[in-house]
C-alpha cells in the first residue's frame, strides 16, 4: 500500500449510521492492511475491536478505517 493510500484512508470519514461496514486495518509503518467484516454497523465494529483480546489496538502504528459496503443493486 502506498503511503499516499495510508494517509489519504486515515483522513476517511466515518459511515454513515446504520450502515454495514468493513474494517480496514492498516499498519501504517510496514503499510500492510487487512480487511475484517462485514459488521451491521459502525457500532458493532467498534465494539469488536475494543475486546480486550485485541492486542493491534494498543499498537500505535495500526490505524482503523471503516469503510461503507455498497448493497447489491
Amino acid at each position: 500500500m502506498a503511503k499516499d493510500a495510508v494517509l489519504m484512508l486515515s483522513e476517511a470519514d466515518e459511515p454513515a449510521d446504520g450502515t454495514s461496514v468493513v474494517a480496514l486495518i492498516v499498519h501504517t509503518a510496514s503499510r500492510h492492511a487487512a480487511a475484517v467484516g462485514v459488521f451491521d454497523d459502525s457500532a458493532a465494529c467498534r465494539s469488536w475491536w475494543h475486546q480486550s483480546y485485541n492486542r493491534l489496538l494498543r499498537d500505535p502504528d495500526v490505524l482503523l478505517v471503516l469503510a461503507a459496503v455498497c448493497p447489491d443493486s
